[in-house]
C-alpha cells in the first residue's frame, strides 16, 4: 500500500477508534485492490501422444473441470496420417462444427474394403440360393420327376400282381421281397426327384437362407462400426472461438515431452477473470461480490472461490473467478487492475482486515 494511503487510513482509523470508545460503532463496506487475469470461459485442445494417438480435451475454466475427453487409438503397425485443415488459419472465428483436420488410417481403410468385398460375395451367394434356376434346369427336373412317377406306378402294379401270386403260392417269398424292395426304391426316387425340383425352382432350404442372412447382418454391422469410426476421424471443433497462437512455446521447454499440441481453440463468447485474494479477507469477500476494472470501467461478479489456498512470499491467497459483464475484446492472459467490494462489516473487523491489507 502507498505510504500516503497508509497514513490516511491510519489517521482515519484513529479518529474512528476514538469515536468508537465514545459509543460510536459504525460499519463499513470492505474493499481491496488486486490484479485480475483475463481467461476464456472454455477451451478445446487437440494433442498428439508420442505413440501417435490423438487426444481431444474440452475444459471449462469457470469451475476448472474437463467437459469432455476423447482418445482416438490406432492399431499397432497402422500407418496413420493427420492432415490439418490450414484454411482455419485464414478465419477470424472458428465456428462450432468447423473441420479442423482429417485422420487417415490405412488399416481401417484396408479392413473396410475387405469387409465390403466379403459382403458382396455373401449377397451373391444369397441370390444364388434364393433365386430360381434357369428354365432348362427346371424343365429337366420336371421330366426326371415324371419319369420317377411312371417307374413308381409301373412297380406298384407289379407289386400288386406279386401280392396276388404269393397268396396262391405261385411265386417264392424271395421274389416277393425283391418286388417289394424295388417298390420302395421307386418311391424314394419320386421323393428325391420332387425335392430336387423344389430346390431348383424355389431355392435352398430355409435354414441355408437364414444362415446366409445372419452372416450378412453381422458383416453389415461390422462395416457400419468401421464406417462410423472413419467418420469420427474427421476432427471438428466443439466450440466457437479463435485459434490460440502462442509462439512463446518455441522459447520454453515443454512440461510433457510425451504430448504435442496440434491446435487449441479458446472461447470468445464471454471472458472471465481470475484474481488472487488473501485468505484473511475471505470472510469479507464472498460469492456475488462486485468487481470493478479500473482501465475500462468494466464490472463483474465473483461466481466461484477456490477452496485451496496458494502459498506466496507474503501471505497465503485464494483464487476468485469473476464473470465479467462485457466482452471488451481482451487479450487472454493480460492483467487488469481491479477493485473488489465485499460485504458490510463492523468497524473493529474492518480495522483488523485493513491492517492486514
Amino acid at each position: 500500500m502507498p505510504k500516503r494511503t497508509t497514513t490516511f487510513v491510519t489517521i482515519l482509523s484513529l479518529i474512528i477508534l476514538v469515536l468508537y470508545f465514545f459509543g460510536y460503532n459504525p460499519s463499513f463496506v470492505f474493499s481491496t485492490k488486486t490484479k485480475l487475469i483475463i481467461h476464456p470461459t472454455q477451451e478445446w485442445e487437440l494433442v498428439r501422444t508420442i505413440d501417435g494417438n490423438l487426444i481431444s480435451i474440452q475444459k471449462n475454466h469457470v469451475k476448472n473441470y474437463v467437459n469432455s475427453y476423447a482418445v482416438t487409438e490406432f492399431q499397432r503397425g497402422d500407418a496413420v496420417k493427420f492432415v490439418l485443415n490450414t484454411k482455419i488459419f485464414d478465419q477470424d472465428v472458428i465456428h462450432k462444427g468447423d473441420t479442423i483436420g482429417y485422420v487417415y488410417s490405412n488399416e481401417e481403410q484396408r479392413r473396410l474394403i475387405q469387409l465390403k468385398g466379403e459382403l458382396g460375395v455373401l449377397n451373391a451367394e444369397l441370390e444364388f440360393h434364393t433365386t430360381g434356376q434357369k428354365p432348362e434346369d427346371v424343365e429337366l427336373a420336371k421330366r426326371n420327376l415324371d419319369l420317377a412317377l411312371q417307374e413308381f406306378e409301373t412297380q406298384r402294379k407289379l407289386m400288386a400282381r406279386s401280392e396276388a401270386l404269393i397268396s396262391d403260392l405261385v411265386i417264392s417269398k424271395e421274389q416277393y421281397d425283391i418286388d417289394f424292395n424295388a417298390l420302395k426304391v421307386k418311391e424314394l426316387s419320386v421323393e428325391l426327384a420332387r425335392a430336387n425340383l423344389a430346390s431348383i425352382d424355389t431355392g435352398e432350404k430355409p435354414e441355408m437362407e437364414k444362415l446366409i442372412r445372419s452372416k450378412i447382418e453381422a458383416l453389415s454391422n461390422e462395416i457400419g462400426q468401421i464406417q462410423n469410426r472413419l467418420d469420427l476421424l474427421t476432427v471438428v471443433s466443439p466450440i466457437r472461438g479463435i485459434l490460440s497462437i502462442d509462439h512463446n512455446s518455441l522459447m520454453t521447454i515443454p512440461l510433457n515431452e510425451n504430448v504435442e499440441t496440434i491446435v487449441k481453440i479458446i472461447d470468445i463468447e464471454k471472458p472471465i477473470g481470475l484474481m488472487p485474494i488473501r485468505v484473511a479477507h475471505r470472510s469479507a469477500i464472498s460469492n456475488g461480490a462486485e468487481v470493478k476494472l479500473r482501465k475500462d470501467d468494466n464490472k463483474g461478479r465473483v461466481v466461484l472461490i477456490n477452496n485451496i489456498a496458494q502459498i506466496s512470499i507474503g501471505s497465503p491467497y485464494m483464487f476468485y473467478v469473476v464473470e465479467l459483464e462485457k466482452n471488451n475484446n481482451y487479450t487472454y492472459g493480460e492483467s487488469q487492475d481491479a477493485a473488489v467490494y465485499g460485504s458490510e462489516i463492523p468497524f473493529r473487523t474492518f480495522l483488523t482486515l485493513h491492517l492486514t491489507h
